[in-house]
């Protein structure tokens, strides 16, 4: 089957393992992906196109911490390489890109691949509102064993299969996780900025609201859908500014979505 119809719509599910969780810095020494048709009415899984998993040698000594997390020893990657081209085929042959953290496993493959900046993205952890589904936390392994799927977390085709069931899940007969997802992903979002002069009391308010720091431009920033814009920005203007909100607003388009800046 080619699933090319109307209704069929291709994800990659793909998920990383690295050095550590330093996005710069950091080097691969596992992918595993999978390409996946999905009807995108009834959110089912049609059937795996493709799919590729590699060890890759990161050219330096795996943590033990690592170790202890993966399973992944310095044996185990030794004189093994991804194939960054049947990488890069699997990925342009997707209409998206899923990852359970995808803001990090999007930074590894950015850095390695123009097909991974061209694509659009989405987020298993915040393209999903977890919590309207009655889940406390949004972890794989945890949300996995909530369904009923019982695996070993932190080897990276693992955690693929443990997403793809999860999304597709046959608990959820209509709004299946994987419809939410898809509608999240075309959704355009806006990114606030934020900059005061430091005070705790600021630091603390802005941080109980989930904005994060960045160390070298010195602001807070979050994403915010198009439809919670007015509302962030009147707390803003409550909360930060003095009753005027003097921040920025930047609109991320579909294809920037994850993209580490």
């Amino acid at each position: 089957d080619n699933y090319q119809n109307d209704n069929a719509i291709k994800i990659c599910f793909l998920d990383l393992e690295t050095t550590g969780l330093d996005k710069k810095q950091c080097k691969i020494i596992e992918f595993a992906g999978k390409l996946t048709a999905i009807d995108k009415s009834s959110g089912k899984l049609l059937g795996i196109i493709d799919k590729y998993q590699s060890f890759n040698d990161p050219e330096e000594s795996i943590k033990s911490e690592i170790t202890r997390v993966t399973g992944i020893t310095n044996e185990d990657v030794a004189g093994h390489s991804l194939d960054w081209e049947y990488v890069a085929n699997l990925i342009s042959n997707s209409d998206i890109i899923v990852a359970h953290n995808a803001s990090f496993d999007r930074a590894f493959l950015d850095r390695k691949l123009d097909e991974s900046k061209n694509k659009v993205w989405a987020c298993s952890i915040n393209d999903v509102n977890w919590i309207n589904r009655g889940f406390t936390n949004s972890k794989l392994e945890l949300l996995a064993y909530w369904h009923g799927y019982y695996y070993n977390s932190h080897r990276a085709m693992y955690d693929v299969d443990a997403m793809i069931h999860l999304l597709v899940h046959p608990h959820y007969e209509t709004d299946k996780p994987l419809n939410e997802l898809i509608q999240n992903a075309r959704v355009p979002q806006f990114r606030m900025l934020v900059k005061f002069n430091y005070k705790k009391e600021l630091v603390d308010i802005i941080k109980s609201k989930r904005y994060g720091f960045n160390g070298d431009t010195k602001e807070w920033s979050k994403i915010i859908p198009e439809n919670k814009l007015e509302e962030e920005k009147k707390w803003l203007a409550d909360n930060i500014y003095n009753g005027n909100f003097s921040g920025l607003v930047e609109k991320i388009t579909l294809i920037d979505k994850y993209k580490n800046r």
